[in-house]
């Protein structure tokens, strides 16, 4: 029976006893154990650093198996972690913590895109009914990312914390009114970037209060109009014509 984590071999274990015997040597050494797994959704062109107990860094460059360089003994803890996330993704590890007892082969790195930078809201502006919201879309964050990322949309969303009626705006870039709010309220609003890698949102700009709509102006009469009210004018002096013949 071998010891638990050690492997005893034996040397001269094997003879004839014509004597006392005491040359059979017990050699016994501490089993060590590879740590690694594998390695999914990383980024053409990208690279992650991986530790085992915050040293032994593997960096891997593609998707796949991977296995730190250095055993570890048996019964000793592991706890892999990621060093430096590629550029443009986040990973993720799981499994990745335990006690060596046989080659751990379960560990799992999980890479996904990040989402589009999160936006900051740079204005609001009050109008009849509505905010103009304008804000920076940071895609000079974006654009060192080394690969192709789907259109990003923005979403303007607009509330009231005293009653207001609350809205909300699509478009491709900044600005973006936000219609169909109540005048007089208060309102916060703020602008989500989204895409086919997920969504981030602004914080929650200050507080706006939207215009009243301005009074209709007078309409201006027609040409029509106009001729009608200078025949009226003329059958007035008409009739005031005849009167004053009439009565002289």
């Amino acid at each position: 029976t071998q010891p638990t984590g050690q492997t005893c071999i034996v040397s001269n274990g094997s003879g004839t006893a014509n004597a006392n015997v005491t040359n059979v040597a017990v050699n016994c050494t501490t089993n060590t154990y590879t740590i690694g797994g594998s390695i999914s959704g990383l980024a053409n062109g990208q690279s992650v650093v991986l530790q085992d107990n915050g040293g032994d860094n593997k960096t891997v460059s593609s998707n796949g198996a991977f296995t730190f360089a250095t055993p570890i003994n048996s019964g000793s803890a592991y706890a892999v972690t990621v060093s430096t996330q590629p550029t443009g993704q986040t990973c993720i590890v799981s499994n990745g913590s335990g006690t060596a007892n046989a080659n751990v082969t379960n560990v799992a790195v999980t890479c996904a895109n990040n989402p589009p930078p999160q936006p900051t809201i740079a204005s609001v502006t009050p109008i009849a009914n509505g905010l103009v919201v304008a804000f920076n879309t940071n895609q000079a964050v974006a654009a060192v990312q080394p690969r192709v990322a789907t259109p990003v949309t923005y979403t303007a969303s607009c509330t009231s914390s005293n009653g207001g009626a609350a809205g909300s705006n699509t478009g491709p870039s900044s600005p973006i009114t936000v219609s169909n709010l109540t005048a007089g309220k208060n309102y916060t609003c703020t602008v989500a970037a989204s895409n086919s890698d997920g969504a981030s949102t602004s914080p929650s700009s200050s507080v706006v209060t939207p215009q009243s709509p301005s009074p209709s102006p007078a309409p201006i009469p027609t040409l029509s109009e106009w001729a009608q009210f200078i025949m009226m004018l003329m059958m007035i002096g008409t009739v005031g014509w005849y009167t004053r013949r009439m009565f002289r």
